[in-house]
């Protein structure tokens, strides 16, 4: 029974493993963006700005999003863990 619940915490939640991963896409859009907005040198200062502010705004959705993965990663250990402490 402890081997199973070990197995069990080790391995991430299929949520969290989703947030991750969108959590990764959102950061590499927020590179791109912020990236796009130092190197545009053709373009006025709105779209620079425009560019800038959204990958400021895809870097706090990316960081939330890992967050929230955690959060719920870590409730579903603490629902096993208590599950099995009630039951013994």
């Amino acid at each position: 029974m402890e081997e199973s619940v070990n197995e069990l915490l080790d391995e991430k939640s299929t949520e969290a493993k989703i947030s991750h991963i969108l959590s990764c896409v959102l950061g590499v859009m927020a590179f791109l963006c912020v990236g796009t907005a130092a190197t545009e040198t053709e373009a006025d200062w709105r779209t620079r700005d425009a560019y800038a502010a959204t990958g400021i705004i895809c870097v706090f959705c990316s960081s939330t999003l890992w967050s929230l993965g955690t959060m719920v990663d870590n409730s579903k250990k603490q629902t096993i863990l208590l599950r099995n402490y009630v039951q013994k």
